[in-house]
């Protein structure tokens, strides 16, 4: 068994805590750059440790932000998207329109 502060690369790590799934080496990669992940980079391999590991699949307690994020459950109504992206949308199309319609005014 490895000791909690010796490093592994993170395919050993996913194939040492996760050997047939769910995470891969490309899930910790992703943990890594989102910062849940300790790591450290040495001549370009990144490297963990098992405790690194333990501690970003600890359980904490769920904060409104991660409670917002997560997935809508089976059978109920899917999420709306955010009204500010919609409206956005929304004036940019108009001010292309508008544009488009003075462009033919003046030729």
């Amino acid at each position: 068994m490895w000791n909690d502060d010796e490093t592994l690369t993170l395919e050993e790590a996913a194939t040492l805590f996760w050997p047939r799934g769910p995470l891969s080496t490309k899930s910790l990669r992703t943990a890594a750059r989102r910062g849940q992940l300790a790591v450290v980079v040495i001549a370009r391999k990144i490297l963990t440790t098992p405790g690194a590991v333990r501690a970003m699949t600890r359980p904490v307690a769920a904060t409104p932000a991660c409670v917002a994020a997560a997935p809508e459950p089976a059978g109920g109504a899917p999420a709306a998207r955010p009204k500010r992206r919609a409206d956005a949308i929304a004036d940019a199309q108009q001010a292309l329109l508008e544009r488009l319609s003075s462009a033919r005014r003046s030729a």
